[in-house]
């Protein structure tokens, strides 16, 4: 079902009328950004001392998704909610937002593809990032930074994409 204009700028001006509100959603989405970044430092490093083809893998395992979703969203480049939507709301994310490249979102595919593939190697660190992962699409999505079709497809590659490359190494290269 596909939102009205009317119910983005609802949404919007619920959102940004209460600061509080918005700056909480601002502050999870880049919180849980650095969060998934350590984490993955951590988990990488950890299995280069303990398992280093598995870190190979899931170097190769991540980096390729990110790099498609990276290329695509350049050739797309679908205009973001605060470039298309005339909200007084939007003016501060739009002052301070870049211009296109909304569809994927990067940041959802890179956390679900970073947490389905990690349930793979410490499953209690992968459902986390996993659930961290709603959290974080569902603020830029409430904040204007993407369409709720952006979050959507983002998760959508980045889960089917880290399943199936673990299921690769695990089936095949292991």
């Amino acid at each position: 079902m596909k939102m009205s204009t009317e119910k983005y700028l609802k949404m919007y001006s619920a959102v940004y009328s209460r600061p509080k509100i918005a700056k909480l959603l601002q502050t999870l989405y880049t919180v849980i950004t650095f969060l998934t970044i350590a984490t993955y430092g951590w988990v990488i490093g950890y299995n280069v001392v303990k398992d280093f083809m598995l870190t190979v893998y899931l170097l190769v395992v991540t980096a390729i998704p990110f790099i498609a979703v990276t290329v695509v969203r350049k050739l797309i480049n679908a205009p973001r909610p605060y470039e298309v939507f005339d909200c007084d709301e939007l003016i501060a994310v739009r002052v301070s937002g870049k211009s296109g490249l909304s569809f994927p979102s990067r940041h959802s595919t890179s956390i679900f593809l970073i947490g389905s593939a990690f349930t793979f190697v410490i499953p209690w660190v992968g459902i986390t990032i996993l659930c961290l992962g709603v959290v974080l699409a569902v603020s830029r999505f409430l904040l204007g930074i993407h369409f709720l079709r952006d979050v959507i497809a983002g998760a959508i590659i980045g889960s089917v994409a880290g399943v199936i490359g673990m299921l690769i190494v695990n089936f095949f290269l292991r």
